[in-house]
């Protein structure tokens, strides 16, 4: 008679060590690190981490840390979007009050500040007049736009389309029968 095997008891409780390397992996997203700092052996550290990182309980721990860290500083969805748009939609037309005139810095609203990648301000003299030339650099737009783009599943359709498989539709043969 066959013995029947029970079903593997799932743990629900992590040991001091692999808490200690979940906490170090969200800390530094450094595997072989985090495991050496954890307690592990330096000399079998990468697969250590690399098993310990393909269980689901410690994929759950460390998808709840970083959930409680993000919380923590505020990041949400709606946040990461909401700068990501300032970034896309952002226009150098914004931070000029003419052609050649730029906006005081202080007078640009928060928005239009999250554009911004680098400003650099530097004096030249014209004719024994001292000018200060404004340079300033946009975040990529095209980048901020393919993130909002991911994140809101703006290229599904792409996808869907490209996979769309054609059939041949049976086509009624009109212009013999009009001919006869």
């Amino acid at each position: 008679m066959a013995t029947k095997k029970k079903p593997k008891k799932q743990r629900t409780k992590l040991s001091i060590m692999e808490e200690k390397f979940c906490l170090e992996y969200c800390k530094t997203g450094k595997k072989r690190e985090s495991a050496i700092k954890a307690g592990y052996s330096p000399h079998s550290a990468q697969t250590s981490a690399s098993i310990l990182l393909s269980k689901p309980i410690i994929e759950k721990r460390i998808d709840k840390i970083k959930s409680n860290i993000m919380e923590s500083a505020g990041i949400t969805a709606l946040a990461v979007a909401m700068e990501l748009k300032n970034i896309a939609f952002s226009n150098v037309s914004n931070y000029f009050d003419t052609w050649m005139k730029v906006k005081d810095f202080e007078l640009l609203t928060e928005e239009q500040k999250a554009g911004l990648a680098d400003i650099k301000v530097t004096q030249k003299t014209f004719n024994g007049i001292k000018e200060d030339i404004v340079q300033f650099k946009l975040h990529d737009k095209l980048k901020a736009l393919e993130m909002l783009s991911k994140m809101f599943g703006l290229n599904e359709p792409e996808k869907l389309l490209q996979s769309v498989e054609v059939k041949s539709i049976p086509v009624i043969d009109w212009v013999e029968e009009n001919e006869k």
